[in-house]
This record gives C-alpha cells, structure tokens and sequence, in this order.
C-alpha cells in the first residue's frame, strides 16, 4: 500500500513539473520604446556601418519595433543607404538625427563654426545654435534629402536639445509626432537640461519644450522623449554619467544585473515606458551590451509591449515614479509630477526628505526661441524651490566665502546652509540637504503611494504609530498629519520660485508658486561680480579625484553666489597648480535663461604628465588652494611601463576602484 501511495505520488510530481516547465514565464510588465542613433563617415564621432548592421540584422530577426534616428551624413552616403533600404519590414522605422555637422551646413548654406575638437558643442551640433532663418535651412534640407530617399518623412526625429522655434516647424510643416531629447543632466558635453519631466513622455508647452504643458490650448502637438533610462535614485545631481541603462553609462563601472533591476522597477511607475537605444558610434563592447539588452527585452516582455514611439499614449497630468537602490532596498526615491510641479523624495536612514521641488510654468518662453545659445555653453533649467544636487553635499566640496576681500575658511559644509529652523531630526542619521525633512518612520515600515480620483497619495507610519498622508494635487499638495513644528526646512527657496505653507486643524498646505518679478531680475543679478557685492559664497565640486590622462579632462564645477543665492560673476579666474601651471585649463561659463550667467563656471584641466597637483583657484585679487587632483598614467595603453613602474599600476587601479565605487 505505502509502495503505491509513494508511487502514486512520484506520478502526480512529475505532472506538476512537466507543467510547470511548460508555463510561459511571467513577463515584465513594462512597455519598451527603441530609438538608436545612426552616424555616418563625417568627422563627428563617425559611426560605424558594421555596427549599424548587426544592430539591423538583431531587430528584423527578432520581430521588434525599432526606430533608427539618421544623420546628415548616413544620407548622403550610398554604402548606408543601401543597407538601410534593405531593411524595410515592420519592425523597421527611420527617422532623422538633428546632430548638425559641416555637410549638413553647407548643404542648408549655414556657416558651420565648429571643429573636430568641440563639434559637440551645442552652439555647433545643435539647431540651438543657430538663428531662426539657419534653422529652417538646415530642417528643410535633411527632410528634403530624407523624403528623396525613402519616399516619405519621418514621424520620428532626435537630437539632444531642439529649440521650441525648430520643433513647431517639424510638427506642423512634416508632420512630426515625437521628438527625443537627452536625459536630465549638467556638466555633460558642454549643455545641461535641468529639472525637467521625469517621464519618458511628455505633451510640451508651445512656448518651452522643456516644459510640460498644462492647459489644452497651449500644448505643442508632438510628445518630447527623453533618451535612456535613468536610475530615479542616483542619477539626480550625478557628475559621473553613470546611473542610466545606456550601455556606455552603467556598463563602465556596474553589471547587467544593474540593467534588470532599472527596467524592472518601472512597473512601479504610472507611466511604465522605458525607452533604450544606443549610438553606433560607440565602441564594441558597449554594442554588445546592448544586444544582450535587446535579447532581455525580446524574452522578457510581451511583443505587443514593444512600441513605437507613435504608440506611446499614457501622458496624463499626475505621475509617480518610485525607485529602489540596486543594493540596499531600505533607500528609495519618490517622484511626483504634475502639470504644475515636479517632487523628489528620498527616503534615506528611515527619514523621508524633500530635496528638490520645481515649478513649472506652461507660459515661460524657450529662452533660444528667437536666438541662438552663442558661443558658451547651452543652458535649460526649470525654477527651482529647493535645489539639493547643488546647495547640498556633493563627494568632494572646497567651501569658502569672501567678505570685502577677507577670505574666510570653511573645511565643512554649513556655510552653504544658511536657514535652518524646527531642528527636529537626529543629526548624526542625514546628509545635508535643501528641502523639508519630514518625521522618521516607524522602524522596518515602508511609505506607499497610490492614484487616485484627479490625486496621488504617498503615506507612511510615523514613530509614535500616527500616520501621515501626502495628498498631491496638480497645483499643491496638502499632508495630512502634521503641524508646522514637526517638519524641519533647510535652506533657502531657488531664486523665481517659492512656497507657502497654510496649517490647518488636520495639516498643512503646500503651495509651489513662481515669482515672475525675480525670473526677471535674475538676468540683472548675474552681472554683479565680487567686487560689487558684500558677501560671495564659492564652492568647488570635484568631479572625481582621480583623473585617467587621455581618457577625460579632470572636471571642476565652482558656483559662486551672494547671500541671497544670486548668481555672481567672479573676476579674472584662473587655475594653476603649486608646481607651475597645467598644462590646459579650459573656463566655461553656463548659461540660465535668457542667456544670463547662471552662477556655475565647468572648469577641464588636463595634464599629460602623471602625479598629484595641488590646485590653487585665483579670482580677483584673491586666491584659494584647492583639494589635490591625481592625474593617472593610462596603463592600458603601455602595460610594460606600468609593470615596471608598480606606483602607476597601483594608481591605475585605484581609478578602475573608483569606476566601480561611483555606483554608490
């Protein structure tokens, strides 16, 4: 009897694994758009055929809907064209690459100002950079070319940043319905965008693409894309590029679990898109990155789920985006975002913080509508309440201020706070920040968040087992369960944009508002420089300390303001080292809205010899030594030299060190 009973229970065992191994796996739920970036042969970044090819070859063989975004110079050139043409399936779309270079300038009979050094420079690559006559030019040329070849024009079109001028005359001259921008970053390829959508898509205002639109009237009929997928913990403030699911970014320091996780959590979103895509530019290894990306996509997401970007259809007023770190699942970030205002929230050592709250206003102008960026860097920022990427604690900070030319010393960071009211945390649990932190949570308790009716609600348990409730709307947002002395701010409101609290018997109100007044005399703030003004703050950020020679320049950011927060221009800045002087030191200033200086200098210093170097900071007549930088002798290129040489192979892997800790 117990031989049959053992017997029968071996049958019905394998019955169930028999079925089970024939249960399709569970898909992630998540809808996946593909826009790759085609180079041709021309002296920008050249793109590579083969790469273009394979990249080809993966998606028709696969099934997947994929967009490839062509330069200038793929169409002009026959060997690209004729391998494109022979890709014409359903899973194939083509769309243009608005990357200008030489042959796409004198085609259009623009003046072409770049060189092979900076061609990436906004003033050159994009149509920002040119006036309002060379940007038509230069659309109705490569649309021309366009149509000529493939016998239509395209729905889709990328580059990097596009004035609000060149993307109304895509849409209602051919008919564009996406257009795809960067991801959110400053400090990178001599342009930022800051402070914009969260989301992969958006409905942008007519006046400002960068701006999401908030009434029927005023919205520019085509949806901004923003490229890759950002980590919605770590890439806000990062200087690293590299807390995205670009093959390029992740894959220099992080594994493709790294990827999974990223594309995973977007489930959680209330627009779960993602979009991915790489260059064919880029080298190797990073294309095979991507092909293991896209195989992922293939096996792990319905086919009904990979899109086009015309399919794209959840863009909607209120939006939530909740990301976990990769390793440590007690730290997460919330984002809220609604036609009116975006929200970042981390929660970090059981502590929920505001660190960034912007306003945005449908009715502010592209400040390169009518002209164009000129010739220093290319600047898009939305007003801020508060700012914590950069009025809070960075890796590596020199802080100091000057008052009537006596220079003070600060070694930590609490000059760069100045207000601090309702101390009612533990010091020793938080970094500092710019924004409201809120009562710590009940121990191993998780906030949650939900939609619903025409809101967004984030709530939490507190210590003492009270609850508290964050109820967004699209103007304002009210928490439920709080008085005025138990929440704690830090810092100073962003110049233009401000808010104001209302208690009541339940809670209190929030009220993110814009200034209009002090957008307007910001441009007048800027030109003061440090001899007009009392009391400057100064702050140098460290892009890393160590800096692989040939690889990228050591990159410095100093941002200088009064008292008030206003951006101030600091006279005569220079660079040297205590050694001598390095051996190129490269001074940018950025530009805010309407062109005004923005109170951020980027600062590239390369040096071809190895070693330590001590940089001194000269401005006006003053001067500050700075923390030491460490140029690094690339033994990748020269193993021998290095073996023989044990100090910079130790260096070498002490940069190869950091790589991988910049994950953190």
């Amino acid at each position: 009897m117990m031989k049959k009973l053992v017997f029968v229970l071996f049958i019905i065992g394998c019955v169930l694994l028999l079925y089970a191994s024939q249960l399709p796996d569970k898909k992630i739920n998540v809808k996946v758009v593909f826009i790759n970036q085609i180079r041709g042969t021309e002296c920008c970044q050249k793109g590579s055929l083969e790469f273009t090819k394979r990249q080809l070859e993966l998606f028709n063989k696969l099934s997947l809907p994929a967009t490839f975004a062509l330069r200038y110079d793929v169409l002009k050139n026959k060997q690209y064209l004729s391998l494109l043409k022979s890709y014409t399936s359903n899973s194939i779309n083509y769309g243009i690459f608005f990357e200008i270079t030489p042959l796409l300038a004198k085609d259009a009979g623009v003046v072409y100002q770049g060189n092979e050094e900076r061609w990436y420079r906004a003033q050159y690559a994009y149509l920002v950079g040119y006036t309002q006559k060379e940007r038509i030019k230069i659309i109705d040329t490569a649309m021309a070319l366009f149509k000529k070849e493939f016998g239509y024009y395209p729905k889709t079109t990328a580059g990097w940043m596009i004035d609000t001028y060149s993307a109304e005359h895509l849409s209602r001259i051919y008919g564009v319905e996406t257009h795809e921008i960067t991801r959110e970053q400053w400090g990178t390829d001599g342009y930022a965008l800051y402070g914009g959508s969260i989301l992969t898509a958006y409905a942008p205002s007519r006046n400002w693409v960068f701006t999401p639109g908030a009434t029927e009237g005023n919205l520019l009929p085509l949806r901004i894309v923003r490229q890759t997928l950002s980590d919605p913990v770590h890439n806000y403030g990062d200087l690293t590029s590299g807390y995205t699911t670009q093959p390029n970014d992740y894959g220099r320091t992080k594994s493709f679990d790294y990827f999974t996780h990223l594309l995973k959590q977007v489930e959680g979103y209330s627009q779960p898109i993602a979009i991915l895509g790489l260059e064919n530019s880029l080298e190797k290894k990073y294309q095979d990155i991507y092909k293991a990306q896209v195989k992922y996509v293939s096996k792990n997401i319905a086919k009904q789920n990979i899109i086009f970007p015309s399919a794209i259809s959840e863009i909607k007023g209120l939006n939530y985006v909740v990301g976990t770190d990769f390793s440590n699942t007690s730290y997460k970030s919330y984002w809220i975002e609604t036609n009116y205002y975006r929200a970042r929230f981390i929660l970090k050592n059981n502590y929920l913080q505001l660190t960034d709250l912007r306003v945005f206003d449908e009715s502010r102008s592209d400040p390169y509508y009518a002209f164009p960026s000129g010739e220093k860097t290319a600047y898009w920022e939305i007003p801020y309440v508060f700012d914590s990427s950069k009025n809070g604690i960075h890796k590596k900070i020199n802080s100091f201020s000057i008052k009537t030319g006596e220079l003070l010393r600060f070694f930590g960071n609490e000059d760069w706070i100045r207000e601090r009211t309702n101390p009612v945390v533990n010091e020793q649990f938080l970094e500092e920040i710019n924004g409201i932190i809120f009562p710590q949570l009940k121990t191993n308790s998780t906030p949650t968040i939900a939609e619903g009716d025409g809101s967004i609600t984030l709530q939490y348990i507190q210590q003492n087992g009270k609850v508290i409730v964050f109820t967004f709307h699209d103007l304002d947002f009210f928490v439920e369960g709080i008085q005025k002395n138990k929440y704690e701010i830090r810092g100073q409101f962003g110049k233009g944009a401000h808010l104001s609290q209302e208690q009541n018997d339940t809670g209190v109100l929030f009220s993110p508002f814009i200034v209009k007044n002090e957008l307007i005399n910001n441009a007048n703030e800027s030109n003061k420089s440090n001899n007009t003004v009392k009391n400057v703050e100064i702050n140098v950020i460290y892009n890393a300390s160590l800096s692989l020679i040939g690889r990228n320049p050591a990159r410095l950011v100093i941002v200088s303001k009064d008292s008030g927060g206003n951006p101030v221009r600091i006279n005569n800045i220079m660079i040297t080292h205590t050694q001598g002087i390095f051996d190129s030191v490269k001074i940018h200033e950025t530009e805010g809205h309407l062109g005004e200086f923005d109170g951020m200098y980027y600062v590239d210093i390369e040096q071809k010899n190895a070693g330590v170097y001590t940089p001194t900071l000269f401005y006006g007549a003053a001067s500050k030594q700075l923390l030491p930088l460490t140029f690094v002798f690339d033994c990748k290129k020269n193993i021998k030299s290095c073996l023989l040489n044990p100090k910079r192979l130790i260096d070498y892997v002490k940069v190869k060190i950091e790589d991988l800790l910049n994950r953190r």
